[in-house]
């Protein structure tokens, strides 16, 4: 059922479906096109939330991301409690997300070298 999935995915994803959305629910639209949909545009009390969708990048589509996601969280964590300064934590997540891609630059280089 992958395409219907895909299908509703898409159909759900539309403007209009966003804005009745949050009729329904209250939930802010992902679709920025839902926003004047919504009323939403020039509404004061959601202009934080509408600056945050227009500088909101997707994640990386790797299955490495989620335990890089909780590397991220871990080292701002002990930095916010004063365990670690911001350049330990910073320097220390550094090295952990090298450890952890380096499988896949690994796999990658052999790839590439492979005839």
């Amino acid at each position: 059922h992958a395409d219907a999935a895909r299908r509703l995915a898409a159909y759900l994803s539309q403007p209009e479906q966003q804005a009745r959305f949050y009729e329904l629910t209250g939930d802010l639209p992902a679709h920025r096109g839902a926003w004047p949909l919504a009323g939403l545009e020039a509404d004061p009390r959601v202009a934080a939330f509408r600056a945050q969708l227009e500088r909101a990048e997707p994640t990386p589509v790797i299955p490495e991301w989620e335990q890089i996601a909780d590397l991220v969280w871990r080292a701002t964590e002990a930095a916010a409690r004063g365990a670690v300064t911001r350049d330990e934590a910073l320097t220390r997540l550094d090295r952990q997300v090298d450890d952890v891609l380096e499988k896949r630059r690994w796999l990658r280089e052999r790839r590439e070298v492979a005839p």
